[in-house]
């Protein structure tokens, strides 16, 4: 198996601040990552759509979707449908349930209305991974986010946050992975790398 770039943050027009839409994404990152996860903000209204474009433009695509919490973003990938779930046990069931991870967000890009996860040691062993280099967030949180990975031995990934075309492959997680499945297996087992 050959190593493939991951791009496993992307936002397109699905997203209240997304400005690409998910045709204009996929033919964009043809031939810049090999696979991408469109990560839109709470919905997962365009995954059917980036399924189809995605294949077109020969790319691995991994649906996926940001949710917004009072403790920061959470990015769950693997996943087809919007959660219902009212508690961290919950969503870390669901994602179980649909042979998904979950990974923190940019987690020190800025405050958040409760206490973040990374203060909370008994919910941050509930994650996958952690966004450590991310393309849309100050290099000084981005520095501290691999600090603390490090620290707490946790898997690291990267990924754009792409708001904008520009931003595509800016970041990515690198793995011995050919699909959604492979990937999903190559982040619980720490078996993936990152770049910029």
């Amino acid at each position: 198996m050959k190593e493939n770039k991951f791009d496993l943050h992307v936002h397109s027009t699905h997203s209240f601040d997304g400005r690409a839409t998910i045709s204009q994404i996929m033919k964009h990152a043809k031939g810049i990552v090999n696979g991408i996860a469109i990560t839109d903000h709470d919905n997962v209204s365009g995954l059917k759509e980036a399924n189809v474009e995605a294949r077109k433009n020969g790319l691995i695509f991994i649906p996926g979707v940001e949710l917004t919490t009072p403790s920061g973003d959470i990015l769950l990938l693997g996943i087809t449908e919007m959660p219902n779930v009212e508690t961290i046990e919950e969503l870390e069931d669901f994602v179980k349930d649909n042979n998904g991870i979950m990974a923190i967000a940019h987690p020190f890009a800025g405050p958040v209305p409760a206490k973040h996860f990374v203060e909370i040691p008994s919910v941050l062993k509930r994650f996958h991974a952690i966004e450590v280099y991310n393309a849309f967030t100050p290099l000084e949180a981005n520095l501290k986010a691999m600090m603390f990975a490090k620290e707490h031995k946790m898997t690291a990934i990267a990924a754009s946050d792409a708001h904008k075309l520009e931003l595509i492959g800016k970041a990515y997680t690198i793995a011995d992975a050919s699909s959604t499945e492979e990937l999903i297996k190559a982040i619980k087992k720490g078996r993936v790398k990152v770049g910029w």
